[in-house]
């Protein structure tokens, strides 16, 4: 049997579709919850200074609603539209959308790991975070600030269309040497 030189991975896109659908209608559902609470002019008698505050709050969770709800509708068709892979794996590296290209001599970890029951992801821990940062596109600059700043592997892949295990074999098989 014949080994394989390259393995392309592609999203799963079918996942997508049914996040991109609950996502954007739980936002509007808060958004519209919140608006009713401000028409509301709900009052706390003798706490003056929560009559202020809460208000302030729920204001500014909504324009963050309203944010996040534009911002889906405006990335949504985008990703929908990509056809490309979401990794390449040979024998030099592995080539990830948003961080281009990555030499294993840069790879100090690749596993599998999840964070509930049913979201499995892959993690990569690079060795040199300055030049993926460099190589990478302004996606991938954004993703690498959020890793950095909540603790985890500085890429993820999760939403493919391969079963995880082949890719951290095939992945392991050059890792190792």
């Amino acid at each position: 049997m014949k080994k394989t030189v390259e393995l392309i991975v592609h999203f799963d896109k079918r996942n997508y579709l049914s996040a991109l659908v609950i996502m954007p209608t739980m936002i509007l559902l808060m958004m519209i919850g919140l608006f009713v609470f401000l028409q509301a002019n709900i009052t706390f008698p003798g706490l003056f200074f929560l009559n202020i505050l809460i208000p302030f709050f729920v204001k500014a969770f909504l324009y963050v609603c309203i944010g996040l709800f534009l911002l889906l509708l405006i990335y949504a068709p985008f990703f929908l539209k990509y056809k490309g892979p979401a990794a390449i794996l040979d024998k030099n590296g592995i080539w990830i959308k948003h961080y281009n290209f990555i030499p294993w001599e840069n790879i100090e970890e690749f596993t599998s790991y999840s964070v509930v029951e049913a979201t499995e992801f892959i993690g990569i821990q690079v060795k040199d975070v300055g030049k993926l940062s460099k190589q990478s596109s302004w996606d991938g600059k954004l993703r690498i600030f959020w890793t950095k700043f909540s603790g985890n592997y500085h890429i993820t892949l999760s939403n493919l269309d391969t079963q995880y295990e082949d890719i951290i074999i095939f992945a392991h098989r050059y890792l190792k040497g």
